[in-house]
């Protein structure tokens, strides 16, 4: 009776110890979800409202810059990824179209001079 009694007992505690180490695992993880890393335990870095906007707007300002100069193929491929600014889809997707039309018209102009 006894031996079984201490079984059990060996049982509840490693199944609290058991319990401790799940519990553990989990606020480890979640701390470090919090601190910025990923699941696999790579750092990702936390970007402040305030930097993804300046970002964001210097981005643009170049995409300009180069529609200015009519280098309109690298402007498309400087625009900021959809995915990265989910907010802003309509400019982007406004811009994305635009872009290879002027290139069109831009080529075509280019062609007419040409032939004069």
């Amino acid at each position: 009776m006894e031996a079984y009694l201490k079984s059990v007992e060996e049982a509840r505690l490693a199944s609290k110890m058991e319990l401790d180490a799940k519990a553990k695992m989990a606020k480890d993880k979640k701390d470090s979800e919090k601190a910025g890393k990923g699941t696999d335990g790579i750092e990702v870095p936390k970007i402040s409202k305030e930097e993804r906007k300046k970002n964001y707007d210097e981005a643009m300002k170049k995409v300009n810059e180069l529609i200015i100069s009519m280098k309109y193929e690298d402007a498309l491929a400087f625009l900021p990824s959809l995915t990265d600014y989910p907010e802003k889809k309509a400019e982007l997707e406004k811009k994305i179209a635009d872009l290879p039309r002027l290139k069109t018209q831009y080529e075509q102009q280019l062609i007419k001079f040409n032939q004069d």
